[in-house]
């Protein structure tokens, strides 16, 4: 579920959010005002869900029988969930844009009690509050103008889908 609802997040992400982002001279530049570089931070915000979707972990590359069914289970639905949820989906995410945007105007301290209080993981509450800092990124999906952003959090390597962290509010852009 988690990969199917990131799947549509990022293929959505663009259009619902109106989130435009340009690579120039080795930055990325969102919504032509907020620019990010290599060694730029982030500041990781609550999970969306009980885990995080767009931000997961970069383990020592080893072979993963588990992960190898759940790509093909996804394959298999195809077409047909997505696009039997294409409408709902974008109401959905719509609606989450003017909740982001609500969030936003919260404050973000995390405090050690606030995020014991949140209906989380404990893998999550650990970097709840903490930096991301980029290192590289790569364009995921062309056609969509998805980014993959690599870097460190606590000296722990992570990945973060760009798009679908501003979309579930997973991130904020520290300005």
């Amino acid at each position: 579920m988690k990969k199917l609802l990131l799947i549509l997040v990022s293929i959505f992400s663009v259009e619902a959010f109106s989130q435009v982002i340009i690579e120039k001279d080795n930055c990325l530049i969102v919504d032509d005002s907020v620019k990010i570089c290599k060694v730029s931070s982030l500041l990781i915000n609550k999970p969306y869900q009980f885990e995080f979707i767009s931000i997961e972990t970069i383990e020592k590359k080893k072979f993963n029988l588990k992960k190898l069914v759940n790509v093909a289970e996804i394959a298999g639905m195809g077409g047909t969930a997505l696009g039997g949820i294409t409408k709902d989906a974008n109401i959905i995410l719509s609606s989450a844009k003017v909740l982001n945007t609500t969030n936003q105007v919260q404050s973000v301290i995390w405090t050690a009690d606030r995020i014991k209080e949140l209906n989380a993981s404990e893998n999550a509450k650990k970097i709840v509050g903490k930096e991301f800092v980029i290192s590289k990124w790569e364009k995921s999906n062309v056609e969509e103008n998805i980014f993959l952003l690599y870097g460190k959090i606590d000296n722990r390597d992570y990945k973060i889908n760009f798009n679908a962290g501003i979309g579930l509010n997973e991130i904020i852009i520290k300005k």
